[in-house]
This record gives structure tokens, sequence and C-alpha cells, in this order.
């Protein structure tokens, strides 16, 4: 008897309603029939988010959605691609920061202080010198330091973008594959253009809001991730417009 009620109950609180066009679940007793729309594997509906799918039970299971930590692009259940894009958008930040840093911090030096451990830049003084370091402290120039991880970072970004094209492609879909590649190549474009027109004004309101080599080097990196971000942006953007996608 106990048996008869349990699946009693069972019954009750999960029922299936057959629309139209899908097969719907409902929990809690409750009914109501929506136009929903069910691809491929999909095998759970959440209110405000759709189909999607899970190999755990619906009732319960975590929707899961990757979302880059720098951007905000989101990748669905991907973690794979989120993880590349998020490395991009370090690259590519820190590509445009090492371009302003060679372009923008002149005879700056970043110096290390052995006994202490401390790190402290050194800006160039009036008399138009700087201060290179002695036994105990060792020095190196930020525009040789950016020189160098600008030629690091460059390459690793081209291959960043190569995957992305050779990931794209889909036998179903070959146009795919071109469609980023044109998207890769736009966001490139853009975002080198971007760089440099960044640089340039960030270094000028940096030096009004901070008339001191100081403030040239922190608007300068400012402005180049931002023209970075937003000229990358721009690229794609255009390139999209172009190709109709």
């Amino acid at each position: 008897m106990k048996r008869l009620i349990l699946l009693l109950i069972l019954f009750v609180n999960l029922q299936i309603v057959i629309t139209h066009e899908d097969m719907q679940l409902f929990s809690y007793s409750t009914i109501s029939a929506q136009h929903m729309t069910k691809e491929g594997n999909d095998n759970c509906y959440l209110e405000g988010y759709g189909w999607y799918y899970t190999p755990l039970p619906c009732e319960g299971a975590e929707v899961v959605a990757y979302n880059c930590r720098y951007c905000g692009e989101a990748f669905g259940d991907d973690e794979l691609a989120r993880n590349i894009h998020e490395y991009e958008c370090w690259n590519e930040y820190g590509d445009a920061t090492a371009e302003a840093l060679s372009k923008k911090s002149g005879i700056t030096r970043l110096s290390y202080n052995k006994n202490s451990g401390k790190i402290r830049l050194r800006f160039e003084t009036k008399s138009g010198r700087v201060f290179y370091g002695n036994q105990y402290v060792c020095t190196t120039s930020l525009k040789s330091l950016g020189e160098s991880v600008h030629r690091w970072l460059g390459p690793i970004g081209i291959l960043i973008s190569v995957y992305n094209v050779v990931h794209s492609y889909d036998p179903n879909n070959p146009e795919t594959m071109m469609v980023t590649l044109y998207h890769e190549v736009g966001s490139s474009v853009g975002s080198m253009a971007g760089t440099q027109v960044g640089i340039e004004q960030g270094a000028c309101i940096g030096y009004r809001f901070c008339p001191t080599p100081s403030g040239i080097i922190v608007g300068s990196i400012v402005g180049s991730i931002v023209g970075s971000y937003a000229g990358a942006e721009l690229g794609g953007y255009i390139v999209e417009l172009v190709i109709g996608e």
C-alpha cells in the first residue's frame, strides 16, 4: 500500500505534457503549455534560460555557462574555448602594455634591492639622469623590458588566432572557418591601430593629470589597453558588416 501511495505521489509531481511541437517536463504539479525550442541533445529546460544539455538529472542540475572574466564574452558550456579566449585577452592586453612601455617609458628603470627585496621605479631626474644601480641594487630599462615582452607576446597572439580559425572548422558549414578568419584579421588590425591611438592619447591625458614621467607611463598603459580592446571590437564588427555575418 505504501508503495502504491509513493507511486501515486511521484505520478502527480512529475507529469509529462505533450504539445503540438515538444515534449515538456514539469515538476511540483505545475503544468503550463509554453512554446520552447529544443535542439540537438538538449534534455533539460530552465525558465529564463531555455533548453540545455546536462548528463545529470534535470531536477537540481546546474546550468553551466562559462564567461570570459576579462571581457565578459559568453561561451556556453565550452570551458576550453573560454580558457583559450581568456588567455587571448590576457595576451592582447599584456602586449598592448608592453608596447606602451617600449614607446613611452623613456629612460625610466625598474630597480630591485637585493637586501630588502623591494622593487621600485626610478624616474628621470630634473637633470635628465636616472639611477642605474650599484652593488646592492640592480636595475633594468622599462623600454627594453617592454620591447622584449612585445617580441614574445606578438607571435603568441598570432598562434592563438590561428588556433581559433582551425578550431572553428565545421564540416557541415565550411564557411564558418572563413568567417572566423576574416573576423580574426579584422580584430587584429583593429587592435594594433587602437593600441597606437590609445598609447598617444593616453600619454597626453596622463600628462595633463600628472605632468611627470609616471603620469605619461600610466596614461599610455591605460590608453593602450582601452585602445586595444576597442580597436579589436570595432575591427571585428566592421568585418561582420562587410561579409554580412
